[in-house]
């Protein structure tokens, strides 16, 4: 593979981990200005009665029984990490990778010679 396409793959492995935290954010409510007691209602809450995190995304709602229940699905987490994994070897292979014949021409600004 050339370097453009270690590369093409890092910037798209990279879109769909923020493509996919965005949706998490929406997915549970982060951004929602509504109150607890209407996500987390029909049992007792804890204190404190919801528990949220950035990174992993994470939006626990927290019941006196010493229970909990997140409101963003359990696959986003595991989801985000491969993709940024994914997005993280991209970039190394690229490094690692030597440059196309026709790339290095283009990126050193080299002209082919005319003897003549």
């Amino acid at each position: 593979m050339r370097r453009s396409g270690f590369i093409l793959c890092a910037i798209a492995s990279s879109f769909a981990a923020a493509v996919v935290y965005a949706w998490a954010l929406f997915e549970a409510p982060f951004i929602d200005p509504r109150s607890a007691g209407e996500y987390c209602a029909g049992r007792p809450p804890a204190s404190p009665p919801i528990e949220e995190h950035w990174f992993p995304p994470a939006f626990r709602c927290n019941w006196d029984d010493g229970t909990s229940t997140d409101l963003v699905p359990g696959f986003v987490t595991p989801l985000l990490v491969l993709l940024a994994a994914a997005a993280v070897a991209a970039v190394v292979a690229a490094v690692r990778t030597p440059p196309h014949p026709t790339e290095h021409t283009a990126e050193m600004g080299d002209r082919p010679r005319e003897d003549g």
